[in-house]
């Protein structure tokens, strides 16, 4: 997969299915104060970045992708010409930010599309972290571990973005801890294909890097509910998704 093409290709149709998903907001927000400098990593077209504005905080964004920043950039503007936002174009996989931040949230499954190496985007992300600062990860629990029935199943989807209709052809296929994505977009005169790959961190894995790093007090969380995580996950109630936070002490 070529990660520069892929999304490319994406930043066009992301808000059509992931605009509209607040879930994960009321969590992050729990653990973030006004006076904190905030950091998301894979901010995308600017989702979660657009809620904490609207809230009052001031926010940094970073995505590897300048066409998903390009979006962003566009749809913030107004918080931009405030002073209340940047947007960067960084990937941890080189090196850390030269600031250092109080929150960082890897938002919306970002973490699982680092295939090799995950120790040194921590390491990376621990370096830009000011002591006693709060990482928080939204990992993904794949679809296809949680209903075995949708494994290289083709699904539909119909979505309405003003007068175009685009209809959303997916199959997932799950193999050696990787899911293997294919998205076919179509509207009239138009047809896109995008294959992204994520690999499926098992909490037990996740911890034993986020250790290996110099995180501590690592917990968790098998939903959206900033009241629920704790020291280890039963996988029988992951349903989707599970969250990580970890603190990075002196």
């Amino acid at each position: 997969m070529n990660a520069d093409s892929t999304y490319q290709k994406f930043a066009q149709y992301y808000d059509l299915y992931v605009a509209g998903f607040t879930e994960d907001l009321a969590v992050y927000k729990a653990f973030c104060h006004p006076q904190d400098k905030i950091l998301e990593v894979g901010c995308g077209t600017g989702r979660v970045l657009k809620s904490f504005l609207e809230d009052g905080f001031q926010i940094t964004g970073i995505d590897i992708s300048p066409e998903m920043l390009d979006v962003a950039q566009e749809k913030l503007a107004r918080f931009a010409q405030q002073g209340r936002v940047k947007l960067h174009r960084h990937n941890f996989q080189d090196q850390p930010l030269a600031e250092q931040y109080d929150k960082v949230l890897v938002t919306f499954y970002t973490f699982n599309y680092i295939l090799e190496h995950p120790e040194t985007f921590l390491k990376n992300i621990f370096v830009t972290m000011s002591a006693q600062a709060m990482l928080i990860m939204d990992l993904f629990y794949p679809k296809t571990l949680a209903h075995k029935e949708l494994d290289h199943v083709w699904t539909s989807h119909e979505f309405r973005a003003g007068d175009r209709i685009i209809t959303l052809k997916d199959k997932r296929t799950f193999a050696n801890g990787l899911e293997e994505r294919i998205q076919i977009y179509q509207e009239p005169g138009d047809k896109t294909e995008i294959t992204t790959v994520r690999k499926y961190y098992p909490p037990a894995a996740i911890k034993q890097v986020l250790e290996t790093v110099g995180f501590q007090e690592i917990r968790f969380a098998e939903k959206y509910d900033p009241n629920t995580f704790k020291e280890t996950l039963n996988l029988d109630q992951i349903t989707g998704s599970f969250l990580v936070k970890a603190v990075k002490r002196p």
